[in-house]
C-alpha cells in the first residue's frame, strides 16, 4: 500500500513539474493597425508591441509608419514601404548603400528568414548618429518582402540602449505584414 502511494505520490509530482516548465501561455498579440489601406501597393498592418504607438509620417511621396515608446517617447522604429524590387536580402543590399556614410561597424551577419509569404533580411551595425556629430550609435535594420514589394524596418539608438530596444524591435518587426 505504501508503495502504492509513492508511486501515484512520484506521478503526480512529475506532473506538476511537467506543469511548471511548460512554456508559459504567451499574452495576446496586440491588434494589428492598418496604415495605407487606401493604396494597395503601400497597405501594411502592425501589431505594435505593448506600450508603443503608431502614427503615419514622412512625405505624400515616400510616406512612414513610426511607432514609439509612448512611455518615454525617445525611442522610435521606422517603417517604409519601398519601391525597390529583388529578395529581401538584394533589397537590404541597396539600402545599406543608402547608409552607408552612417555605418561603421558590421555587428551581424546578414540573417534570413521566410514566413509564409514574406521574406526578412535583417543585419546590425555600429555607427555614426544622423542627429549628433561624434555621437556612436546602433542601427537595426531589417527589410521584409514578397513577391510583389518590400518594406524597410529600421532604427536607431543609443549603444545603451541597443539591449533594451532590441527585443521589441524584433518581435514589431514579426508583427509586420505587407498586404
Amino acid at each position: 500500500m505504501k508503495n502504492k502511494f509513492h508511486q501515484v505520490l512520484l506521478i503526480l509530482v512529475v506532473f506538476i513539474l511537467a506543469a511548471c516548465q511548460a512554456t508559459p501561455a504567451t499574452p495576446t498579440a496586440n491588434p494589428a493597425v492598418d496604415f495605407f489601406k487606401d493604396q494597395p501597393a503601400r497597405w501594411i498592418s502592425v501589431s505594435l508591441p505593448t506600450g508603443w504607438a503608431a502614427r503615419v509620417g514622412g512625405t505624400t511621396n515616400a510616406p512612414s509608419v513610426i511607432v514609439t515608446d509612448t512611455a518615454t517617447q525617445a525611442n522610435s522604429i521606422f517603417i517604409l514601404p519601398l519601391a525597390d524590387k529583388g529578395s529581401a536580402e538584394q533589397v537590404l543590399q541597396v539600402v545599406l548603400g543608402r547608409f552607408n556614410k552612417l555605418l561603421i561597424l558590421h555587428t551581424s551577419n546578414i540573417v534570413l528568414e521566410q514566413v509564409a509569404n514574406q521574406s526578412y533580411a535583417s543585419v546590425e551595425y555600429q555607427g555614426k548618429s544622423a542627429e549628433q556629430n561624434n555621437v556612436a550609435a546602433y542601427y537595426l535594420y531589417t527589410v521584409i518582402s514578397t513577391a510583389q514589394r518590400s518594406v524597410l524596418v529600421f532604427t536607431t539608438v543609443s549603444l545603451t540602449q541597443e539591449t533594451s530596444v532590441k527585443p521589441v524591435y524584433q518581435n514589431l518587426v514579426k508583427g509586420v505584414t505587407i498586404h
